[in-house]
C-alpha cells in the first residue's frame, strides 16, 4: 500500500510539474498544459472542500490506479478486507 502511495504521489507530481522541455507548438501542447494546469488547479482548490476539484483530483488518482493494478486479483493483494 505505501508504495501504491507513492506511485501516486510521484506520478500526480510529475504529471504537474512543467520541465520546460516540451515542445510549445501544436494542439498536443495545448492540450497539455491545459490538463496539468487543470490538475494544478484542483490539487490546490480540493484541500478548500471545492467538489469539482476534488473530483477532477480523484479521477486522476484512480486512473493511475487502473493502470497499476488492471485486475481485481491485484487489487485484492494490495488491499486485505479480511
Amino acid at each position: 500500500m505505501d508504495t501504491l502511495c507513492e506511485i501516486v504521489m510521484a506520478d500526480m507530481a510529475e504529471f504537474t510539474r512543467d520541465d520546460g522541455n516540451v515542445s510549445t507548438k501544436g494542439k498536443s501542447f495545448e492540450a497539455e498544459f491545459k490538463n496539468r494546469k487543470l490538475l494544478s488547479e484542483a490539487l490546490d482548490n480540493c484541500v478548500h472542500g471545492i467538489k469539482s476539484a476534488r473530483d477532477i483530483v480523484i479521477a486522476q488518482i484512480r486512473f493511475i490506479l487502473e493502470r497499476e493494478l488492471p485486475n481485481l486479483e491485484e487489487v485484492y493483494q494490495v488491499l486485505d478486507f479480511s
